[in-house]
């Protein structure tokens, strides 16, 4: 990937209502149940250890949280759904708030490899007003037989002509192609 992109980020800040969304640049989210490793794709892409939080514990992330990349768009950490403690009304309007912001280009769909795909990620994937794709995350660490059941899902999903990305914090080049796509995206 040409060093021309990804080369500054910096953390904006944290919302929680919509009265206080960045609208100013196009943007982009990462999206998944938690703990399925948004927090680190998004500091993998940037090549950043600590521009957003990481933690094994789920539900750190509760707000959403803006980083600028480039001076040219936002890449968007949200809250993971799916965790008990987390206020599902709360986490449901601030969802629905910020995947209508006009300047919402896509949302990045996050799967753990080594879980399957629930009728919930889909429904909530077909519920989306802008484009959305699957990013299966922590392929690296895959057995054997759970690399057969993301066979499966790959499979389910070409058939319906979905968009995904299988990525791994050990291959560059798999994040090269999300960056790319992130790209082509906000330009």
């Amino acid at each position: 990937m040409s060093n021309k992109y990804f080369k500054e980020s910096v953390f904006v800040k944290s919302c929680t209502k919509k009265e206080d969304y960045l609208l100013d640049l196009p943007a982009v989210c990462f999206l998944g149940r938690s703990n399925v490793g948004k927090s680190t794709l998004i500091n993998l892409l940037t090549s950043s250890k600590r521009l957003m939080k990481t933690s094994k514990t789920p539900g750190l992330t509760r707000l959403i949280n803006y980083a600028v990349i480039d001076k040219s768009f936002y890449i968007c950490d949200s809250p993971g759904y799916g965790y008990a403690s987390l206020n599902r009304e709360h986490f449901a309007k601030l969802m629905d708030d910020f995947l209508s912001s006009r300047n919402l280009r896509k949302v990045y769909l996050l799967i753990d490899s080594r879980r399957l795909i629930q009728e919930g990620d889909l429904a909530f994937a077909d519920n989306l007003k802008v484009p959305y794709c699957y990013i299966f995350t922590k392929y690296d660490k895959l057995s054997g037989n759970e690399k057969y059941y993301l066979e499966k899902q790959k499979k389910l999903l070409d058939e319906d002509k979905k968009q995904y990305f299988v990525v791994t914090s050990v291959d560059n080049s798999s994040l090269d192609k999300v960056r790319m796509d992130i790209i082509n995206t906000v330009k």
